[in-house]
């Protein structure tokens, strides 16, 4: 049987061994880390887990684009391939910004944030209630003329789909 001083000795290794687990990143709730299957331009799957990526609204899989010469194309589906081109291979690290269903992350391939370098692309617009980082990325991504920024689309209030959904 175990007295009194075994069970804090005990007690006290679990606290420290949780305290080590917790600080080390392997048990941490709000992070959600691993390779991705992309679902559309927005939104990710991770084991079992579908996330959709923070500050972010992508053009929906059937919407189509004009370019500038008036010829339709899928930006939808391209705003899919500039994210899973961006992913492949690569292990993410995403932080969960905001909890409901599915959650909204913010995603990293190491130093580089996955939302704002897909924002880079101009294949995806910065949300209204985005941070000034994101539509700085948004308003590099038009001045240089990059993806749905070369062409017209859609209001994205007409979308359908927004961040927030």
């Amino acid at each position: 049987m175990l007295d009194c001083a075994m069970l804090s000795v005990l007690r006290s290794t679990i606290i420290s061994l949780l305290a080590v687990f917790v600080a080390s990143g392997a048990f941490a709730a709000d992070r959600i880390n691993g390779h991705a299957t992309v679902i559309d331009g927005q939104t990710l799957k991770i084991d079992q887990a579908t996330l959709q990526l923070h500050g972010v609204i992508a053009p929906p899989l059937p919407m189509k684009c004009q370019t500038k010469r008036d010829k339709p194309y899928n930006c939808g589906f391209l705003a899919k391939k500039a994210l899973a081109d961006m992913i492949k291979g690569h292990k993410l690290s995403c932080k969960i910004a905001a909890t409901g269903e599915p959650p909204m992350v913010t995603c990293w391939i190491g130093p580089f944030s996955v939302n704002e370098q897909l924002l880079l692309t101009g294949r995806v617009l910065a949300a209204p209630d985005a941070g000034k980082g994101y539509q700085r990325a948004e308003h590099a991504a038009k001045v240089l003329n990059e993806g749905l920024w070369k062409g017209k689309f859609p209001p994205p209030e007409t979308w359908g789909k927004t961040a927030g959904d």
